[in-house]
């Protein structure tokens, strides 16, 4: 029994013991906020210039990697976030520190303000320490690749006005309506809004009821015959037998594009020379009431299908190319304009790369991934953006 009691006693003894020594030092440290000042100054000091030297480390690093077009893992990013943080409160802390404000007649320090600050100190010594441990803990792969959406270049319907395509488009008409024209070749990089064009030539065409019926065919750089047969078939409202020759169909579509009706035929993406009787198309010398307009990203392909008219469409204009990428990419941050700007020019002053780039960038904030987007369009590489 006297065991037992002897037993609990000590336990008791013990826990008090363990009570009196946390309260003792709970005191120490209160009175240390104010009588160790300048001590806490010094370690406050000493930590903000140990986490400097890490944090200008990583941040060297992280640099050199953006130039590689790398993005921060979002474990770094809330690393550098929460050490500039704590480094603005350090700046703000000891420039208050400087001050030292006394009381009495500057008999006495104002222990109040000297208590509340380094109390204050001694929360960011802590904050700091924490920091530099974390960054030993940072992952070795500080960086990734940003994901970005794939690019394709889709045609668009919608005509994009600029001082080239409105000279094309002027030149084009005139040539329509002058007596002698029957085949005009409209000719430009891939990318510059031929085929957009050429629609809107249909349109303005149509406004001024220029011709009754509208043809538009799509060649490619290997024509496939019966194809483009069967598409003009389709649009004359043609029926051919199932049993019809490629000879026999090209005899029917000549018939019907030299009957009365004036008709504006559009060959679109022609690569060379085609031969337009094996398709049924009249020779440019019987073309009567037919007048064609053929697209092509090849000038010499004007040559040898015999244009009278041979006219470019010419690429957008420094500042058309960036209000028009400005546009598709719905872009109102002005932090990403020196980036931007690169990614428009490597387009090229294409409205198609314009568009099909600046939308597929639209909502994009991180540098990086504009950084991507500029090298994949420099290596040519659009698929991969």
């Amino acid at each position: 029994m006297s065991c037992l009691l002897e037993s609990a006693g000590g336990t008791a003894l013990s826990i008090a013991a363990n009570y009196v020594e946390k309260g003792v030092k709970a005191i120490v440290k209160q009175c240390c906020y104010m009588c160790c000042f300048k001590q806490l100054q010094k370690e406050l000091n000493e930590g903000k210039s140990a986490l400097t030297a890490v944090q200008q480390d990583l941040e060297h690093k992280l640099e050199q990697e953006k130039k590689n077009t790398k993005v921060a893992n979002k474990t770094v990013e809330k690393w550098s976030k929460d050490t500039k943080q704590a480094m603005d409160d350090v700046d703000v802390l000891q420039t208050a520190m400087k001050q030292d404000p006394r009381c009495l007649n500057n008999s006495c320090p104002n222990w109040f303000w000297r208590y509340s600050r380094g109390k204050e100190a001694d929360g960011l010594i802590t904050t700091l320490k924490n920091l530099k441990d974390e960054h030993g803990k940072l992952p070795q792969e500080l960086t990734h690749e940003p994901n970005l959406p794939n690019i394709g270049f889709v045609q668009s319907d919608v005509f994009m006005p600029s001082k080239a395509s409105e000279s094309a488009l002027a030149q084009i008409m005139t040539a329509l309506v002058t007596d002698g024209v029957n085949i005009i070749g409209l000719h430009g990089m891939p990318g510059a809004g031929k085929t957009t064009l050429a629609k809107q030539v249909q349109k303005e065409a149509t406004k001024k009821e220029l011709f009754d019926e509208y043809l538009i065919v799509i060649v490619s750089e290997k024509p496939d015959m019966s194809r483009i047969q069967n598409q003009l078939a389709e649009l004359l409202q043609l029926v051919f037998d199932e049993t019809s020759s490629m000879q026999q169909k090209a005899s029917r579509l000549m018939l019907r594009l030299q009957d009365d009706k004036t008709k504006l035929l559009v060959l679109d993406d022609v690569w060379g020379e085609l031969n337009l009787s094996e398709i049924g198309i009249p020779p440019v010398h019987e073309l009567k009431n037919c007048k064609i307009l053929l697209t092509t990203r090849r000038k010499p392909a004007c040559e040898a299908m015999g244009c009278q008219n041979r006219i470019l469409l010419d690429i957008l204009k420094k500042d058309e190319a960036w209000c028009l990428f400005k546009s598709a990419a719905n872009l109102n941050d002005d932090s990403l304009a020196d980036e931007a700007k690169k990614v428009a020019k490597a387009c090229g002053g294409l409205p198609l790369a314009i568009m099909s780039v600046g939308k597929a960038l639209r909502g994009k904030t991180e540098k990086g991934t504009w950084r991507v987007a500029y090298k994949k369009l420099r290596e040519g590489e659009i698929e991969d953006i």
